[in-house]
């Protein structure tokens, strides 16, 4: 099949999990003998075309500083929108599939689809206009209140859009496409791991669990700092590495600071894989506090290396941690967060590396690619 992908960051830009599970499929796909072609953001330092792993990459717009994160501004965000869907009339010309992440990616990728008569997949990993979410990000420091307009305006766009197929990666998102009444069948198909990239280096284990992710407001890391007292005043030595970055950080360092733990909480910024390999393989386990998550695949980044995952008890975390890979924890119960935690530095779980294998890279992306082939 030839796939044209519209996904607004690609290597050696990676935002969050949309982005790197889009980087994933492709080149998964390329190996299976797909031609994947992918119209990307610009970035500073970037050619306008380039092949990576086999996938054939086109940035376009004005280059861009990557920041860590996604544009915020409306100019941005209108801008990669018809500059993408400019190149791609031409670039997805003969393709079977257009494949799209949100947000605006999935709006130029459906204008393409409709000039071009090419079937259309957007992908859709969770949905957050259900809620106070959007005033709550955009109240986030370093964030713009613009995006309090931004963030919904896209979401909703895109849940009115009509492709021929949505794909999301759990079930819990899929129930809340239904209710926010999307105009396009919903098929299931998982996050994925390619095993490949995490191999475990020879380190130490140390008394310490860690935190991998974005710093925004609802992946709840302050309820785990909040604990930070109670666990140290049972495990003194305990360290909670923190990395990734993002508006919330200097709020979480605060916080950090006006408990007495600064000297017990690191936080490393964004990090190499490797580095991020190593941290996680000197660690007893990670913690995933969100508050909302479309999958988490930082989970199977955890099993991947050995390593158990406390959680948030709410969907879809609870769907797939239970107390043999892990544990979960109701998100704004401090003690509850600080019991678990100490209890789990005195574990030692063995063969969680199964509960990432059925997640592989190579399994997943067959299911995408039969769901590709229904619609040629």
């Amino acid at each position: 099949m030839k796939i044209t992908q519209f996904c607004q960051l690609y290597p050696p830009a990676v935002y969050g999990g949309g982005e790197f599970l889009f980087f994933q499929y492709a080149r998964e796909l390329v190996r299976q003998g797909h031609e994947v072609k992918v119209i990307t953001q610009r970035l500073n330092g970037t050619p306008p075309g380039e092949v990576i792993d086999g996938v054939k990459v086109y940035r376009v717009g004005k280059p861009v500083d990557y920041k860590g994160h996604l544009s915020m501004s409306l100019f941005d965000n209108l801008s990669f929108i018809i500059k993408s869907f400019r190149a791609g009339l031409r670039i997805a010309k003969g393709s079977d599939v257009i494949h799209s992440n949100t947000y605006a990616p999935s709006i130029s990728a459906q204008g393409v689809s409709f000039f071009k008569k090419i079937p259309h997949v957007m992908t859709v990993h969770d949905v957050y206009s259900q809620g106070d979410f959007w005033k709550d990000w955009s109240s986030q420091k370093g964030v713009g209140k613009s995006f309090n307009f931004l963030g919904p305006l896209l979401e909703k766009m895109v849940l009115k859009l009509k492709p021929s197929l949505i794909h999301t990666v759990s079930n819990t998102s899929k129930r809340d496409l239904i209710k926010a009444k999307v105009r396009a069948p919903i098929r299931v198909v998982p996050c994925v791991i390619n095993l490949k990239d995490y191999k475990k280096p020879k380190v130490k284990v140390k008394n310490q669990f860690c935190y991998v992710g974005r710093h925004v407001f609802y992946k709840n890391v302050d309820s785990v700092i909040r604990a930070m007292p109670a666990i140290l005043g049972k495990n003194p030595k305990t360290k909670f590495i923190i990395m990734g970055d993002g508006p919330v950080r200097k709020q979480w360092e605060v916080l950090a600071r006006r408990l007495g733990v600064i000297n017990s909480v690191r936080f490393t910024g964004r990090v190499s894989h490797e580095h991020k390999l190593r941290i996680i393989s000197e660690s007893k386990f990670i913690v995933l506090p969100s508050l909302v998550e479309g999958f988490g695949i930082v989970m199977l980044e955890s099993w991947a290396m050995g390593k158990p995952v406390i959680a948030s008890n709410v969907p879809p975390l609870n769907e797939l941690v239970n107390n043999k890979n892990g544990a979960l924890v109701e998100p704004y119960k401090v003690m509850a967060w600080a019991d678990t935690i100490n209890k789990m530095l005195k574990k030692q779980p063995k063969g969680l590396k199964k509960y990432a294998e059925q997640y592989s890279v190579e399994k997943v992306t067959k299911r995408l690619a039969s769901l590709f082939k229904t619609l040629k």
